[in-house]
């Protein structure tokens, strides 16, 4: 059951609606009240709003990256450097700390990640978003 189809049963099990409800008229409505509590798309690096951000790419997890982060995540990854952005700093990590890329899961024995606000990613995530970036 995928997480739009999960969110549409369990409202309408609040609401006190029946699946045969659900199905039918309150459809519409349903639909409604989920994307309004569905959170809004930001990056999650820096916070900016879809709407502001050029280009916003989602990874799993209800995550995103926008533009300028996925730019400066691989200077940061290229000069081995933490940086400064704005409002936020993003860090380096090198192999071996342990920590998990927020987008795929993986560990960091043999990859290189920058985060920012407790979300990382890897030096293999972050080359996908590049080349995202690069065809859209």
């Amino acid at each position: 059951m995928s997480g739009s189809a999960a969110e549409f049963l369990v409202i309408g099990m609040v609401l006190g609606l029946s699946l045969g409800m659900l199905l039918g008229s309150k459809l519409g409505t349903i639909k409604r009240l989920i994307g309004q509590i569905s959170p809004p798309r930001q990056c999650s690096f820096c916070s900016i709003p879809a709407d502001q951000a050029y280009k916003l790419l989602g990874g799993g997890f209800n995550l995103h990256i926008c533009d300028r982060c996925a730019v400066l995540g691989g200077e940061v990854l290229r000069c081995r450097n933490s940086r400064e952005a704005g409002e936020f700093r993003m860090e380096f990590q090198t192999p071996g700390v342990f920590a998990r890329c927020s987008f795929c899961g993986k560990g960091n024995d043999d990859r290189e990640m920058f985060g920012a606000h407790g979300i990382r990613m890897c030096s293999v995530c972050s080359d996908i978003a590049q080349a995202t970036l690069r065809t859209v």
